[in-house]
């Protein structure tokens, strides 16, 4: 008796990638936007502002934590091009708050 997934391979191939695909978590749709656009979009719409900042050992891109008056967080890599990608996101920052209007 032939096996089902044989007649249909490639069905159960897409079915499995779509299927593992919305199974990541939202971190890993990653968002990139040229950088003053990316900084502007996490000011108006999440209040948030730079806390801290590092650079790729190799001087491949670029750091950044933003943080929000309400504790949503956002790690931002901006890379040589200019063009910067929403690495993690969330809420309920814990740590030290940063000095709102004062970026660094």
């Amino acid at each position: 008796m032939p096996r089902r997934h044989r007649r249909y391979p490639c069905a159960f191939r897409l079915i499995a990638l779509v299927g593992a695909f919305l199974c990541l978590p939202a971190v890993a749709w990653a968002q990139c936007l040229d950088r003053e656009e990316a900084v502007r979009r996490l000011a108006a719409d999440h209040g948030e502002t730079v806390i801290g900042i590092g650079a790729h050992s190799k001087g491949l891109s670029v750091v950044e934590v933003y943080v929000g008056r309400k504790g949503s967080w956002t790690v931002l890599i901006t890379y040589t091009n200019g063009r910067s990608c929403v690495a993690a996101s969330g809420i309920d920052w814990q740590g030290e708050a940063p000095c709102f209007g004062e970026g660094l």
